[in-house]
């Protein structure tokens, strides 16, 4: 017997192309069953041909466009198609913004049970120019670029039309010194101030001959808008000049700084629109119970959104398990001078201990990675804050964590995408919720 993944491999198809999805395919049905079609538009209907079967959904790419959709538009990029950074720059940047709110409201009612969320939006101001921080690897020659996509290849990227004009213009001095330099194994991460007009670079290099002092001071030396320079080989990270930044400026005037090499938004204004929300929500609070807040962050980074909620707080407690962002958030906190404790661990450990210690807070404040809560949900139900401020970058595991919330006394009180990634599927959702008792 001939399986079916067998007999339907290569077969092509006319389909009617539906909404985009959270993988970056838009999608179709062939004969009731869905065909998650990359390069499809909403509103087209093309000739597609399956590369892949399952049991229950095709895979498929487009072969030709019949009949494009109004919403289909010119890619400016000419790699779009080739590199795997982008997948929606056919898409017109509306039908982005709008999918992206359905597709969290759809996976809060699939997963989550709660059918009538109104999700707000908070778009880009522009739909391209605005990543101030980009990773890449090194191609065999000494140049830069992103995977290609569905593979494992590098493109080579000479610019990049998503990335701030000021970083590209680094990018490319950075890729012509590297490229008289000999080749590298590794990844190069390259971010830009908007405020101080300066970059910085973190190269995480594979290659053990690297003499990593010489390299760095070469790029600085030759590179005038590159402030520092972090070489991370074999574990051991050694920095030369200016390798921490700010990135813009938060409510209240107050102003995180950030290493290169440690987590931070890439998207300035839309991070600041983030922070001004959450402390929109901490200032509610405190004008509720009459007093400020005691503070927990969760996956505190270097201080992002600590500043941000000082203003309103009395204590605040953050946890991190990078150290460098530790000692960062640190010197951000003393700053500005609010009462606080740096815990350097996992956020599970974190209110385990804070749970030991007879802790008690009003306010949490949680960005965790793709994978959510996880086990750090139950020792949040247990401290039982009154409002938790969730921002999420996986709008399925983020509705997995309002279910589990939802059975232990919490309400979602509001939702709101904010399109951080423009011509990608990627998004973040900024939840908040609050305690019945």
């Amino acid at each position: 017997m001939v399986r079916r993944s067998e007999a339907y491999m290569g077969e092509r198809i006319e389909l009617d192309i539906g909404p985009l999805t959270a993988g970056g395919a838009a999608i179709g049905r062939h004969e009731g069953k869905a065909v998650f079609v990359a390069g499809a538009c909403p509103g087209d209907r093309v000739l597609a041909e399956i590369v892949r079967s399952r049991r229950t959904f095709d895979e498929a790419v487009v072969v030709d466009v019949l009949s494009p959709s109004a919403d289909r538009v010119a890619p400016p990029c000419p790699l779009f198609g080739r590199c795997g950074g982008c997948q929606w720059q056919h898409v017109a940047y509306k039908r982005q913004v709008d999918d992206k709110r359905r597709i969290v409201a759809d996976n809060l009612a699939r997963i989550a049970g709660l059918p009538d969320v109104a999700v707000g939006i908070e778009r880009s101001p522009d739909p391209y120019g605005t990543r101030i921080k980009a990773r890449f690897r090194f191609v065999a020659d000494g140049r830069l670029g992103f995977n290609a996509a569905r593979s494992h290849e590098i493109i080579p990227v000479p610019s990049c039309r998503v990335c701030d004009g000021r970083l590209n213009a680094l990018l490319g001095k950075l890729q012509r010194h590297l490229s008289h330099l000999g080749f590298f194994d590794g990844e190069v991460e390259l971010g830009w101030s908007p405020v101080e007009s300066k970059g910085a670079a973190a190269l995480h290099l594979d290659r053990s001959s690297v003499d990593a002092e010489p390299l760095a001071k070469a790029l600085l030396a030759a590179l005038p808008s590159l402030a520092g320079v972090v070489v991370q080989l074999q574990g051991e990270r050694r920095a030369f000049g200016e390798t921490a930044f700010h990135l813009g400026v938060s409510p209240e005037g107050r102003n995180a700084r950030h290493e290169i090499d440690s987590f931070w938004q890439n998207h300035a204004t839309l991070n600041e629109r983030a922070k001004t929300l959450a402390a929109s929500h901490a200032a509610a609070l405190a004008e509720k119970i009459g007093r400020p807040l005691d503070i927990l962050e969760l996956y505190a980074g270097s201080g992002n959104f600590s500043l941000a909620l000082a203003p309103y707080a009395r204590s605040l407690v953050a946890a991190e398990s990078d150290e460098i962002a530790c000692r960062t958030a640190d010197e951000n906190l003393r700053e500005v001078g609010v009462p606080h404790r740096i815990l350097t661990r996992d956020a599970e450990k974190a209110c385990r201990s804070e749970m030991e210690q007879g802790s008690r807070f009003d306010l949490a404040m949680v960005d965790p990675p793709r994978a959510g809560l996880r086990e750090a949900a139950d020792g949040l139900v247990e401290l039982r804050p009154m409002r938790v401020i969730y921002l999420s970058c996986d709008s399925a595991t983020l509705a997995r964590d309002v279910s589990r919330l939802n059975k232990t006394g919490y309400f979602l009180v509001t939702a709101t995408m904010l399109d951080f990634f423009p011509q990608t599927y990627h998004l973040e959702t900024l939840a908040v919720f609050d305690h019945l008792a």
